[in-house]
């Protein structure tokens, strides 16, 4: 992924708190082996809450502290499964004077999505299951795991 992100490089790279943690850290050494040095900021946005089902809305409660404007942006989220989070990240950035807005994520699982939000940089398909680790957490439990699998 940071191999296709080099041949046009964002400029700011915004990984969506909390689940993008690792792979929005993960993305920016691997674009610096690259040769690109894009600004990374963080925004929290949820439509989950605490559960492992989506509210229909995302609530953001950390907004972007970089500036905005004229930027090349770069959203990055752990997995995108319904789109609310996103669509929701993208209309923020988008209405506050990105030049563009494009969309990475670790998961793609395209069978639940609500929202119509389609990524530029998928890392793998996931398929219509729940999972967890790597960031991905079920009810605050699993997200520092090394991996992604199916929690109990």
């Amino acid at each position: 992924m940071a191999r296709d992100l080099a041949k046009d490089p964002p400029n700011l790279v915004v990984g969506i708190l909390t689940g993008a943690v690792f792979f929005a850290s993960d993305l920016m050494r691997a674009l610096y082996l690259e040769g690109v040095q894009p600004d990374l900021d963080f925004v929290r946005l949820s439509s989950y809450g605490a559960g492992t089902v989506t509210t229909g809305s995302a609530d953001m409660t950390a907004p972007p502290f970089l500036p905005i404007e004229g930027r090349d942006v770069l959203l990055v989220d752990d997995i995108l499964d319904t789109g609310i989070t996103m669509r929701e990240a993208h209309k923020l950035y988008s209405e506050r004077g990105a030049k563009r807005v494009r969309i990475a994520v670790l998961l793609d699982k395209p069978a639940r999505r609500a929202a119509p939000v389609k990524p530029d940089f998928v890392g793998f398909d996931c398929p219509d299951r729940f999972v967890a680790g790597y960031g991905i957490d079920k009810g605050h439990a699993h997200r520092g795991a090394p991996f992604v699998g199916v929690p109990e």
